[in-house]
């Protein structure tokens, strides 16, 4: 029997309940948050998520023994100017790894090496450029013996 994955409700279900952002007081709070608070808030709230997984799949096996989860909460949002800022910050990168979830540390690794490899095309394409000029200049320059 596959289980069913979480389900995330949208905006058009309007059996939605709002869990995490349930109130205006509380999106005000969760929004005044710095970026640390915000990922340590996710970190623990994803670890609960997976345990109410395994809650309701152990429930979809023995319904009558064991009790349905409480439902999934969703994480706080990190905005792509403050992934970026940790990304390029080895400061701020080093201080808030640990956590950072693991999809994301990928996404920066590749980022990364794209840059690297970005540069060093550019290093390239730079060098040849200067290579290239150097051999005009050699076919321009005036003859040593005048003519």
């Amino acid at each position: 029997m596959q289980l069913p994955l979480r389900s995330r409700p949208t905006l058009q279900n309007p059996d939605r309940v709002h869990i995490t952002h349930s109130s205006v007081e509380a999106c005000n709070m969760f929004a005044s948050w710095d970026v640390t608070t915000r990922l340590t808030f996710n970190k623990e709230n994803n670890e609960n998520n997976i345990r109410r997984d395994l809650q309701r799949a152990a429930h979809l096996r023995d319904p009558e023994n064991i009790r349905a989860p409480s439902p999934v909460t969703s994480e706080l949002t990190i905005q792509p100017e403050e992934w970026e800022k940790i990304r390029t910050n080895p400061f701020c990168f080093d201080s808030l790894k640990h956590l950072i979830p693991d999809f994301v540390l990928e996404w920066m690794e590749s980022r990364k090496n794209q840059e690297k490899k970005d540069k060093r095309e550019r290093e390239e394409d730079t060098s040849r450029e200067a290579e290239e000029e150097k051999k005009k200049k050699r076919r321009l320059a005036e003859p040593l013996v005048p003519v």
